[in-house]
């Protein structure tokens, strides 16, 4: 008679020995394929794409003179020499066949992207080291360059901004590294849709300049943007502007109400007048250095301001208070400009939150 499972029933010592060693057996087989595959084979076994973009799959580990590459849908992605081109939203396989190897690369093509214009101060901007940012999670992210290449997306990497200056939206040296890379992978993992990362930030501007010139640079690039993106042949599901800034403000002694009027009505502006559903706002740290009084300023005014700007303006939001509550260990020597560990941190915090609101909106 067959020996058969049967739940409270005991085994023999000797049935438990052969299902241990079989059990171990398969986890060392499983093991072992998990690091040949790592190894050897295509450069990625999964890849995540928007439309119109192109990437160039590698072979490693496997010793061939030819590969023979094909797609299990052209329509949706197409292969010439491992160059894979998607073409429509959809989903496809990427066979290579190296002799009597086959190695498989599921692609996933998405039409739709989120557009988030990150603007404000050079906190902003990112003046950390770009060798210390988040390495970008496939599929994540993608710049939109306004200046240096306007017909096309680039793969997010860091410093991300670098060389987007024009008009007043001038950075300079200042793109160093930035909290971007931090924010769409919080941002992509709580809503899943690729983000089109847009700069325009301007360096050492108070709400004075943004809200009576600079603004009109920010609204200029944002139209420019959503053209440019659409003629891709891509949607837009949401559009928004990440905004820090104050370090100015607080050194000049804005009153709160004076930094509300003139930071919420250009908000309020910008919205009216483009694509952008809501002004997100991050705020402005607790340490900044005032050189002209050769002392730290006191940063409160400010901080209540851009509160009362996310409880008074509907088309604010507050998506994230970290900066004001890390320690002086996370400022650069000038005691204004956070160092890419604290970017990183306040990227992840307001990026999970700007999520979450996506994906509820």
């Amino acid at each position: 008679m067959e020996s058969a499972f049967i739940p409270g029933r005991k085994r023999a010592g000797s049935e438990w020995f052969l299902c241990a060693c079989l059990i171990f057996s398969l986890l060392l087989l499983f093991d072992t394929e998990t690091v040949y595959a790592a190894r050897s084979g295509m450069s990625y076994n999964i890849k995540q794409m928007v439309k119109g973009e192109s990437f160039q799959l590698k072979i490693k580990g496997i010793k061939t003179k030819s590969v023979e590459w094909s797609s299990s849908n052209k329509k949706i992605v197409s292969v010439k020499n491992g160059r894979i081109t998607a073409l429509k939203a959809g989903k496809a396989t990427i066979r290579a066949k190296c002799g009597k190897r086959i190695c498989n690369c599921r692609v996933t093509v998405t039409d739709k992207v989120d557009l988030i214009i990150f603007s404000g101060q050079s906190n902003m901007m990112g003046h950390g080291d770009a060798k210390g940012a988040p390495k970008l999670t496939d599929g994540a992210a993608y710049e939109y360059k306004s200046v240096t290449d306007k017909k096309r997306l680039n793969v997010l990497k860091e410093p991300f901004g670098y060389k987007q200056d024009s008009g007043n939206l001038v950075n300079g040296a200042y793109c160093t590294g930035s909290m971007v890379t931090s924010f769409c992978n919080a941002y992509y993992q709580k809503t899943k849709t690729p983000v089109v990362a847009v700069a325009a930030s301007k360096v050492g501007a108070g709400s004075v300049a943004f809200s009576t010139v600079i603004y009109k640079d920010i609204e200029k690039r944002i139209r420019q943007s959503v053209k440019a993106v659409r003629k891709m042949g891509l949607k837009i599901d949401h559009c928004y502007l990440v905004w820090m800034q104050g370090e100015n403000d607080v050194c000049a002694g804005t009153l709160t109400d004076e930094y509300v009027e003139r930071i919420g009505g250009m908000f309020r502006k910008i919205v009216k007048d483009t694509k952008v559903e809501k002004c997100m706002v991050i705020k402005t740290g607790s340490y900044v250095y005032n050189m002209g009084a050769e002392e730290l300023a006191d940063p409160k005014a400010v901080l209540e301001a851009q509160e009362k700007i996310c409880r008074q303006y509907k088309c604010a939001v507050l998506i994230s208070d970290k900066a004001p509550k890390l320690g002086q260990e996370y400022y650069q020597w000038d005691m204004i400009h956070l160092n890419q560990e604290a970017l990183n941190l306040v990227g992840r915090d307001a990026g999970a939150h700007a999520g979450t609101y996506a994906v509820s909106h």
